[in-house]
């Protein structure tokens, strides 16, 4: 919780940069707060949390979810764009296929062009508790069960092309 935050624009060439050896790309020695959005989620009774997750879009703008049954697109100004009505309070967001998908009660979920929320497939039994893509375009998606959890790779029908149980 951030009462006020003073903005301060600093340039990238200014800022004390190093590059990343895995990726070649520079990267912040000290990270910085470059942006504050105020998304509105109420707090949790539980724990106080408002935000429980975001992805970014390619135009840049970010999908966030909190606790409440509603998705949000913001720009990096703290504009909204968007708000979509979900049954429940989402936890995991992903961006896939230039849609934002994410973990429902015992499902994954995505959310269309035109603000319609589809499943994409369901998990039986299974909560969803974490979801992500893959570098060959699969989603992978972390499944509880009591105490038993496995990680799923999925194709983009639903197809479960492998599963990892520990």
């Amino acid at each position: 919780y951030i009462e006020k935050m003073q903005e301060r624009k600093i340039p990238l060439l200014e800022k004390n940069v190093m590059p990343d050896p895995d990726s070649g790309r520079k990267v912040l020695e000290v990270p910085s707060v470059s942006s504050v959005i105020d998304t509105g989620f109420p707090a949790s009774k539980d724990n106080n949390n408002r935000l429980y997750d975001m992805a970014v879009t390619d135009d840049p703008k970010v999908w966030m979810g909190g606790h409440s049954g509603e998705l949000k697109l913001f720009d990096l100004q703290g504009h909204l764009y968007r708000t979509v009505t979900t049954t429940y309070t989402v936890m995991y967001i992903r961006m896939y296929n230039k849609q934002v998908v994410y973990s429902a009660i015992k499902a994954v979920k995505k959310i269309s062009d035109d603000d319609t929320v589809v499943t994409m497939f369901t998990t039986g039994d299974w909560r969803p508790y974490g979801i992500t893509g893959s570098a060959s375009g699969d989603l992978l998606v972390c499944l509880l069960k009591g105490d038993q959890s496995k990680v799923v790779r999925y194709s983009s029908t639903g197809t479960v092309l492998q599963e990892i149980q520990y």
